[in-house]
């Protein structure tokens, strides 16, 4: 009896290693990555386009926000609330400084975006978008600041831009090898799934915990019955009150299946697909389009490129990733 515990356990404890050491520490390509890269670019991009408007409104030395009234607001001055907001436009309060980092952001993210110098663009990128999101704590868009930095800074640590990419096209010509499969690409990839699997859990425990509306259906009443909000007006369903507790309940299970069922293979485009209208209701009913469009941009995160065979070699780029996987030792 004891010996057969003392092998179950050994057992129990090899089967987790290893499958921590495949989940994290194996080399797979870079294509997924470098898709996410121009999706999560192109939202930032947007991110940081919205602020156009009200740039020097917000920001300059004699707007609504100078920098001594955010250090009084967040209580950055204060030694008790240890609170602490770095950003590059702190520096940057005279209109024309504001216009020129502005500029500059702009530009280096249309780089990022197309891939050009990728591993300088990306890191610039990350800092830029934070500076913008950091610059005060109040003027945020909603959740979106809290999974784009994240996302950005984890397209940092891979090689995002090693496909479709103006780097990738310079490489061709200059002859050097293509990007193959590395250990950086795929903990990169690790990270932003957990991270999204998490940012809905967040959100599921977060509607179920805090008001009673998400319990009763209630809640997308709320989001609806907002004059400024919504994209589309949705008042015609106050004579239908059963699709409002339907279209309620139905967030919240997708949000409590989401991280589970994306996990399951067979599961996953199921998931993906149903993902998209609930997104896209959520960003004509919110107005918070570019959440949604991010939600629905990190699928992507999930999906592996089938590589291009030759004619006859019918093998996907999951079968290959499996058999070149097997030829890694366990310890790499």
């Amino acid at each position: 009896m004891i010996v057969a515990i003392q092998e179950y356990f050994a057992d129990l404890s090899r089967c987790v290693t290893e499958s921590w050491t495949q989940f994290w520490f194996r080399a797979a390509e870079a294509k997924t990555l470098s898709m996410l890269r121009i999706g999560i670019a192109c939202i930032a991009l947007l991110y940081v386009l919205g602020y156009t408007t009200d740039l020097t409104f917000w920001f300059a030395a004699d707007g609504v926000l100078p920098v001594s009234r955010v250090y009084e607001i967040s209580g950055i001055n204060d030694p008790e609330s240890g609170a602490s907001y770095w950003s590059l436009l702190y520096y940057f309060q005279d209109p024309t400084d504001l216009w020129i980092l502005h500029a500059v952001t702009i530009l280096t993210l249309l780089a990022f975006a197309g891939g050009l110098f990728s591993r300088f663009t990306a890191v610039a990128s990350f800092i830029l978008v934070l500076s913008y999101a950091q610059r005060s704590p109040i003027v945020l868009t909603g959740l979106i600041e809290p999974i784009l930095c994240p996302l950005m800074l984890y397209l940092c640590l891979g090689p995002c831009g090693a496909h479709y990419s103006i780097d990738s096209v310079w490489r061709k010509r200059l002859g050097k090898p293509t990007i193959g499969k590395t250990y950086a690409a795929n903990i990169a990839i690790r990270l932003m799934q957990v991270h999204l699997s998490m940012f809905f859990v967040m959100m599921a425990l977060s509607k179920l915990g805090a008001s009673y509306i998400w319990w009763n259906g209630a809640a997308m009443w709320n989001v609806l019955a907002r004059p400024d909000s919504p994209l589309i007006d949705f008042k015609f369903l106050r004579s239908s009150p059963l699709v409002v507790y339907a279209w309620t309940h139905a967030i919240v299970l997708f949000e409590l299946a989401y991280p589970v069922a994306i996990w399951v293979r067979p599961l996953r485009p199921l998931m993906i697909a149903v993902s998209i209208p609930i997104w896209i209701l959520y960003a004509l009913a919110s107005g918070n389009w570019l959440l949604a469009l991010l939600m629905l941009v990190m699928n992507l995160a999930f999906f592996t490129p089938l590589a291009v065979r030759p004619p006859g070699d019918a093998t996907t780029g999951d079968e290959n990733a499996a058999s070149s996987s097997k030829k890694i030792p366990a310890h790499a």
